[in-house]
């Protein structure tokens, strides 16, 4: 067993490693080689334009003077520049101005003549420096009729798309790991299948326990479910869409899909956190495989995640938003995220017999996530704040955003946006089932 897990961890290594140079090389050889910019590149900004004699006529801004074209704050090494538009050039040489750091002045002793080169309709200089900030002089000989579109820097190093990433690296990389480990484990995991067969009617019993204890004594009972999304529906409707004025169509809609999907991981989670904890006097009594406690408390979650969506029927039908079809769907972004939320759950539960001020840490951390997920504000305000890498990075905003796009805009999240939830969702998983495991046997120490 011991050979096959080394031969397996192997494979996956190594087949990870070429998958990641092959994303990583397919948006970044441009920047070395072609220079024709066929991918995005690292750095990219709309550039000041000085008018010393520039006239602008439908668009197209035309001169026998002296235009500049001056980049602030760039500051970063720019391998190549390269200006969109048509142009007409005919001296050899553009003159460029440049600062070494912020604050200084464009200067005589700062200056360079490059060559160009014009590419489909684009002209290319490579300045080939460290620049702070960056100033292009052309020439009054150079009878320029350009049409400026916009201009990119190229700093000739390494691009990594975060998507391309997961796309072609993690992705796939998954697929094999799935593949060859059925290969090679399955009759083992065929046991594990045997094990947890017999366990399910005792999770069945967890599970209705703790249904039966959250609205014992209360008089509404599951209607709670319901009725506080409402409730907290009702109070920010009131709060951001009349008082801060968010422009968001059918807001209390659109607050309730993504609180909906927040709290349904956030409670799967918390409460698995501390399910080993609370089960400590039955783990000490008889066998029981521990990863039930965290499944547990996962699946009384969906349960209650159910009951609260009715909620957003309700609100729906009280806001006039359209039904799709799509709307059958919304189980599938649910069950990427019960997946992922499980993953979570085994991680934190391990973690937390070792460490209980975790407990504390996390809910500090839940308070920072939510922010970071468009729930109480429109999802372009990340965009235009600057922060998309935390759109990207956050597990939180695919799951959010695919439950959005089958409950309110009737569509069906795009085959990227699956896979992002999907990856997500078993690398948690995977990390979650390994740190477990191998942790596991030591909980009765500690707890």
């Amino acid at each position: 067993m011991k050979v096959k897990k080394k031969i397996y961890a192997v494979s996956v290594i190594l087949f990870f490693l070429v998958t990641f140079v092959i994303s990583v090389y397919s948006v970044s050889k441009d920047n070395f080689f072609n220079k024709t910019n066929n991918y995005p590149n690292k750095i990219f900004m709309k550039p000041d334009i000085v008018f010393d004699g520039w006239n602008e006529y439908d668009g197209t801004l035309t001169s026998v003077f002296d235009p500049q074209i001056i980049l602030n704050g760039a500051d970063c090494y720019v391998h190549s520049v390269r200006i969109s538009g048509s142009s007409n050039f005919t001296d050899e040489k553009i003159r460029i101005f440049y600062t070494e750091k912020e604050g200084e002045y464009f200067s005589p002793e700062k200056t360079r003549l490059l060559d160009y080169n014009i590419i489909n309709g684009g002209m290319y200089i490579y300045p080939d420096m460290y620049v702070y900030s960056l100033r292009l002089d052309i020439t009054e000989e150079a009878n320029v009729d350009l049409t400026l579109k916009n201009v990119e820097l190229n700093d000739n190093s390494i691009v990594f798309s975060f998507t391309g990433l997961v796309m072609q690296c993690l992705f796939p990389t998954i697929l094999f790991a799935a593949v060859l480990g059925l290969i090679i484990f399955g009759s083992a995991l065929s046991s594990y299948v045997q094990v947890f067969k017999k366990f399910i009617p005792l999770l069945q019993n967890l599970i209705s326990r703790d249904l039966k204890v959250k609205y014992r004594r209360s008089v509404l009972g599951f209607l709670w479910s319901i009725l506080n999304p409402l409730l907290m529906a009702l109070v920010l409707n009131i709060v951001f869409s009349k008082l801060f004025r968010f422009q968001v169509e059918y807001f209390a809609t659109y607050y309730l899909t993504g609180a909906l999907m927040f709290n349904f991981v956030i409670e799967c989670t918390t409460g698995s956190m501390m399910s080993v904890i609370s089960a400590a006097p039955l783990i000490k009594k008889v066998y029981i495989p521990k990863y039930l406690f965290p499944m547990q408390k996962c699946a009384f979650a969906f349960i209650n995640m159910l009951f609260s969506s009715v909620a957003v029927v309700v609100v729906m039908l009280i806001q006039g938003v359209p039904f799709h079809a799509h709307i059958l769907l919304f189980i599938v972004p649910m069950l990427y995220a019960l997946v992922f939320a499980y993953g979570m759950g085994l991680i934190l539960a391990a973690m937390t017999v070792f460490f209980r001020d975790i407990e504390h840490l996390y809910s500090v951390w839940t308070t920072i996530w939510m922010y970071l997920t468009p729930i109480i504000y429109p999802e372009e305000l990340l965009q235009s704040s600057g922060l998309a890498v935390i759109t990207k990075l956050n597990p939180m905003y695919y799951y959010v955003h695919s439950l959005r796009n089958v409950v309110m805009y009737g569509t069906f999240p795009s085959a990227i946006e699956n896979i992002m939830c999907i990856t997500f969702a078993i690398v948690s998983l995977a990390l979650g089932l390994c740190l477990f495991k191998k942790v596991q046997d030591k909980f009765i120490l500690y707890i």
